[in-house]
């Protein structure tokens, strides 16, 4: 997945279309692989979350100096890729389908520079907007649980892709 996605096919795991589909947009609209990613801590003192997956981020994202590790995925057979993700303004968003109808969230954020600090990719990023809102509107509004991340600002392109395509936009 990490190799397909650097090289201009933007997958997804765990069968998330409407996550592969988020990715693929913000691929377009930023010009550079996305990350797909669960939100695996939130830190509401620092207003910072981690967004982490079992070794899909392209390659092409890991921090410069980190060394990308090709390992067993935790013990259960298959490929795993670890590392830090690099440092940069984000954005982050997510198309969701609720009650018949398909809706985005759009975030933004600065990814930290951080070394390794659980296996599989990982980004900390320090959130614009409050990080407890974030959790709270993914937790209490029903979002799925995966996030795209692309590097770039492109929140401003998706709302406008929201007001064409006539879908709520919630944009923290």
């Amino acid at each position: 997945m990490s190799k397909l996605t650097d090289d201009g096919i933007v997958t997804g795991c765990e069968g998330d279309v409407l996550g592969t589909i988020t990715s693929s947009i913000m691929r377009e609209f930023a010009g550079s692989p996305p990350f797909l990613a669960d939100i695996v801590h939130a830190d509401y003192g620092s207003n910072e979350v981690t967004l982490w997956h079992c070794g899909a981020a392209p390659f092409s994202l890991a921090a410069p100096g980190e060394k990308v590790i090709l390992g067993e995925e935790f013990g259960i057979g298959g490929l795993n890729v670890e590392f830090p993700l690099k440092s940069g303004v984000v954005t982050m968003a997510r198309l969701g389908y609720i009650d018949g109808e398909y809706r985005m969230l759009v975030t933004t954020g600065e990814a930290l520079k951080i070394g390794p600090i659980v296996r599989g990719t990982v980004a900390q990023v320090k959130c614009d907007a409050s990080a407890k809102t974030l959790m709270d509107k993914l937790i209490y509004d029903g979002w799925e649980h995966h996030l795209a991340m692309i590097y770039g600002d492109v929140a401003a392109e998706l709302e406008q892709l929201c007001k064409i395509l006539k879908i709520e936009c919630v944009r923290l």
